[in-house]
């Protein structure tokens, strides 16, 4: 039976998919991530974050760049991700930088269809003082169900970190050297999406990246 207001079959996945946090990876310093335990329909999103130099985007055959490339001066962070097949295994990637400083694969339990993610909007920086706020425009780019995320790195534990509406989820990592934290925000269909306002303090080297993805169910 069904109740008032409530559909069957993908309605349900509609209106009623959440993103929990399957888990959260650091890789050792100074390698490349590998994946942790994933599920079909999972949503892995690796970040590479480098303090020595700026390197350009890359990532493995089936992945999207889908935070780009945030760079400045020395410094990246960039990001790559794709929905699992289930039970996916290897080392991931986001720019051409073998040994980047630190990285990290979070995993986002979801049920989504196999079609790739499509970046929708990117905004990031890298900077050695203050990092100045940037606005995710989610309210107009791409269309429901889409995820917003941002990341937040440094090099230094992380005291600042906001966004201007409430996340569906957050996440923290570190590698004993550099610091991450790591928030999502899910619109599912019916949803009235508004921009993300995201900032943070000085950490020592920062960065600071968001991004709009759009999911298939």
């Amino acid at each position: 039976m069904t109740l008032p207001g409530m559909t069957i079959g993908a309605g349900i996945a509609t209106n009623f998919l959440g993103l929990r946090l399957r888990s959260i990876q650091a890789a050792t310093r100074n390698v490349r991530a590998t994946l942790p335990a994933n599920q079909a329909g999972d949503l892995m999103i690796v970040i590479d974050f480098d303090t020595v130099s700026n390197y350009g985007a890359d990532q493995p055959a089936g992945w999207a760049a889908a935070f780009g490339n945030g760079s400045v001066g020395n410094g990246t962070i960039s990001g790559s991700c794709k929905i699992s097949t289930g039970g996916e295994t290897g080392t991931v990637y986001s720019n051409n930088h073998t040994t980047p400083t630190a990285a990290w694969v979070i995993v986002l339990e979801g049920g989504w269809g196999s079609a790739a993610p499509v970046v929708g909007y990117v905004e990031g920086s890298f900077t050695n003082s203050d990092p100045s706020s940037a606005t995710i425009e989610s309210a107009s780019r791409g269309t429901n169900p889409k995820v917003v995320i941002s990341a937040f790195c440094a090099t230094t534990d992380i005291t600042s970190h906001t966004w201007s509406i409430a996340e569906t989820g957050e996440a923290a990592s570190d590698n004993g050297f550099e610091f991450i934290r790591f928030k999502w925000k899910l619109f599912k269909v019916g949803d009235a999406p508004v921009d993300i306002i995201m900032d943070m303090g000085d950490e020592g080297a920062n960065g600071l990246l968001g991004n709009i993805l759009n999911l298939t169910l």
